[in-house]
């Protein structure tokens, strides 16, 4: 039997082999037939395809080439034939979870604090996104929420329920409009059984509607523009002693709608565009034959991955139009290929559940402990992993020098395109991690940071040279040059004051560049601010329908009043400060030790500076609730 089982193994083996072979004797035969189709069409139309009668010149030398650089016929011999290495490690159909929002659920009982129905409208008209038409329709939802629960018929200011009870009414119906919005939302119950645990995710196909909603930028592929030497590179002259370009040659060809579906479908064979791509679109989405062979060329010089030489790739608003789906870069994430990055898809998310009800306002008012953002935790798939900041960012000198980041943008490192220099690393941080794992709003602070913490290099050598001059001078400190010394500190700290301002805004655009950011300009697009309250309605002069108004001069009495009492706060703290040094002179003057006096008075400094930030927080959040702004 033994005998048999190995003979048995080795014909299937023989006729897995021969089977093989057969599969990659139809691959080569149909990639041959293909290159011939090819060179046929090429000899018939010379100048559609834009071939060229010289030879490319020496390929480009620049740090972001993946390869180098071919000639437009040396990449159509190859482009079928090879095939490049896929990531592997995907999970496509993993669940995770975006959001984790957590609800109360304690016993209901009528002994406890109550809530009357005045506060919880007030609460949830804040809640409500959009303007007054939306929020009193959400006020209205609540209040048919609440006499189903708490079986009344109708509802008054004075009606009062125990605030467990409406912490429970507000979990149903919180879950409720986040379903609505098209979040998907699975609860659990902690074991303790004094939790909910709602976890809430998003749909790829809904994040990209609503990315397109808002015209959120998707950055493209870097072979869409491959940069100005890709376009420019093998320049030759012809017969004529004009000078040509291969590459535009190449992607000013126009094909009929035939030739593009068969260069089409030879390119899904060769595996190098998926399947919704496979064929030329209906006309209302590539009505003319420019569309598609744009299309076409863009899909051929991804599937050949050309060099680009682009620092940054371009952004731009998404759009749902499949004839659009190629340009945009495909991620590899713990989900699957996907259009966003794990921050982006967080942003999006939390914008989806924002347009359903402010979870903030509810948590700030504590009728929901807390929520927070979740991560995959899978660096394997998104390139990413907390552990990996912890040598790369707070124990910079353990990082290698090509992954400890860069201290800016600009700087080469940035991109690794070469390591960073030893003493640039204290100020180095892996900012394209951050972005990708934070978000933006994260890494601008930390490259702020980090730009601050260089250019403060330049008063403190100034400092240096100044107490250095001072001190080998004739008296010191208290010597006639010390006025000179401290006038030059004084002008060279203006001076850098000045151009830091300026550098920083230089830098900043660079940040907006590199990562896509955009603001919204449209108003229709921006979500008022909760705590809005509007005092009248008018007919709008733009859209001519009725919105929610509140008057401009009021709000300029109420900032009169803000102005009032931000002086008020700074007379405060320099009445404070002044007091401070009173009392250290005091003490000076009636023999007191002169370092202790100075410790005293750089701690009474330095502990007025904390109370100070933490009453002023309150006062500029109280000024600017009271002045009522639309917009944030």
């Amino acid at each position: 039997s033994a005998s048999n089982g190995f003979w048995l193994e080795k014909s299937a083996a023989r006729v897995c082999s021969r089977a093989a072979r057969a599969v990659w004797h139809q691959t080569v035969t149909a990639a041959r037939a293909s290159a011939t189709r090819r060179r046929r069409l090429a000899q018939k139309h010379p100048s559609k395809m834009g071939v060229s009668q010289s030879r490319r010149q020496t390929p480009l030398a620049a740090p972001l080439l993946r390869e180098a650089s071919k000639a437009p016929e040396d990449r159509k011999r190859t482009r079928f034939l090879r095939r490049y290495e896929e990531r592997g490690g995907l999970d496509p159909t993993a669940e995770h979870a975006d959001f984790l929002v957590v609800f109360d659920h304690p016993e209901e009982t009528a002994i406890g604090e109550r809530l009357s129905w005045a506060d919880a409208e007030n609460l949830w008209f804040q809640a409500i996104p959009g303007f007054e038409d939306e929020k009193l329709a959400g006020v209205a939802a609540l209040r048919e929420a609440w006499t189903a629960k708490f079986r009344v018929d109708e509802v008054a200011d004075g009606d009062t329920v125990p605030l467990e009870s409406f912490r429970a009414l507000t979990r149903e119906h919180v879950v409720e409009e986040l379903r609505a919005a098209g979040v998907d939302v699975t609860t659990r119950l902690s074991r303790d059984g004094t939790r909910v645990y709602a976890l809430c995710r998003a749909q790829a196909a809904r994040l990209e509607k609503e990315a397109a909603r808002v015209g959120y930028a998707l950055p493209f592929k870097a072979e869409v523009d491959p940069g100005r030497e890709f376009w420019l590179g093998g320049k030759y002259r012809d017969a004529e002693g004009r000078d040509c370009y291969p590459e535009i040659d190449e992607d000013n060809v126009v094909y009929d709608a035939s030739e593009a579906n068969e260069l089409l479908e030879d390119l899904y064979r060769a595996g190098r565009v998926p399947p919704e791509d496979a064929a030329v679109f209906p006309p209302e989405e590539e009505p003319t034959a420019r569309h598609w062979s744009r299309r076409l060329h863009a899909l051929e010089r991804v599937a050949d991955r050309v060099p680009a030489t682009n620092r940054w790739p371009a952004h731009a608003p998404y759009r749902l139009k499949r004839s659009h789906r190629h340009l945009y870069t495909t991620r590899h994430t713990a989900r699957g290929p996907s259009l966003v990055a794990p921050a982006d898809r967080l942003l999006l998310t939390k914008q989806l559940m924002d347009r359903a009800v402010f979870l903030d306002v509810l948590a700030d008012n504590g009728v929901l402990p807390f929520f927070f953002p979740l991560h995959d935790g899978a660096a394997r798939c998104d390139g990413i992993d907390v552990l990996d900041f912890l040598d790369t960012w707070c124990l910079f000198w353990r990082a290698d020098a090509r992954t400890s980041g860069a201290p800016a943008v600009t700087h080469p490192a940035y991109l690794a395109e070469a390591p960073c220099p030893w003493y640039w690393r204290p100020y180095a941080q892996p900012l394209r991690e951050i972005r990708d794992y934070f978000g933006d709003e994260v890494a601008l602070h930390f490259a702020w940071a980090s730009y601050y913490a260089r250019s403060l290099l330049v008063p403190l050598v100034a400092v240096l040279v100044l107490e250095v001059a001072s001190q080998r001078s004739p008296g010191g400190l208290m010597s006639w040059r010390r006025g000179g010394y401290q006038v030059a500190i004084a002008v060279v700290v203006v001076l850098w004051c000045a151009i830091f301002v300026e550098s920083w805004a230089v830098e900043e655009r660079y940040c907006a560049i590199a990562w896509g950011a955009t603001a919204p300009d449209d108003e229709d697009e921006r979500v008022p601010r909760p705590q809005f309250r509007a005092t009248t309605r008018r007919l709008s002069p733009v859209t001519n329908t009725n919105e929610a108004y509140f008057p401009p001069y009021v709000r300029g009495r109420r900032r009169v009043l803000g102005y009032a009492a931000v002086a008020g706060c700074v007379a405060a703290q320099s009445a404070a400060v002044v007091g401070i040094f009173k009392v250290e002179n005091m003490a000076l003057r009636a023999g007191a030790d002169v370092g202790l006096a100075v410790s005293w008075a750089a701690f009474g400094v330095a502990t007025l500076a904390v109370l100070a930030s933490r009453g002023f927080r309150l006062v500029a959040t109280a000024l600017t609730i009271y002045e009522n702004y639309k917009f944030e």
